[in-house]
């Protein structure tokens, strides 16, 4: 059995945004100024009021969701980096004894690399948070680099306290 909305998302798909922002511009001025504008149109727009006010609804949604489509790419990216900041600052609150230690060498290096095996528990939940990284490829016998975010060592910075 056929999709009973395929029909009405091939149209979408097909029709330019520029068309249905028109119509959606075109839809309100007809059932929000109509009284102002004094025209005869105004007889059947009357009429035909609830066809205008699905053809404006339907067009103003489509019109969203173009919009939405075209500033998605640009916004993922700074909304992903904030959402990391914002999970990885409420781990910091929460670290064990093993994780506020390799936090404390970090804050006291300045955020130095650190050369530690990767098999490390502490750093690898760290690591998995988001608050240290692993820049390179790994030396031999699991050693690696771990350095510490930016954000992550300006909030320890300003909240020492989360490292007693």
């Amino acid at each position: 059995m056929a999709d009973p909305s395929a029909p009405i998302l091939d149209f979408v798909a097909k029709y330019s945004w520029r068309g249905v922002l028109g119509i959606f511009a075109a839809t309100g001025m007809l059932l929000f100024y109509c009284d102002r504008m004094g025209a005869v149109v105004c007889v059947w727009v009357d009429a035909s009021r609830g066809w205008f006010l699905a053809a404006f609804i339907f067009s103003g949604i489509v019109s969203f969701t173009y919009g939405w489509t075209a500033l998605a790419p640009l916004l993922s990216p700074h909304w992903s980096a904030w959402r990391a900041k914002q999970r990885g600052r409420k781990y910091l609150h929460h670290l064990s004894g093993d994780e506020k230690g390799h936090c404390r060498w970090f804050v006291d290096n300045d955020g130095g690399s650190l050369h530690h095996n990767e098999a490390n528990g502490a750093l690898g939940s760290l690591k998995e948070a988001g608050i240290v990284f692993t820049p390179g490829q790994p030396w031999g016998n699991g050693m690696r680099d771990f350095r510490m975010r930016d954000w992550a060592l300006e909030y320890l910075k300003e909240h020492p306290e989360l490292l007693k």
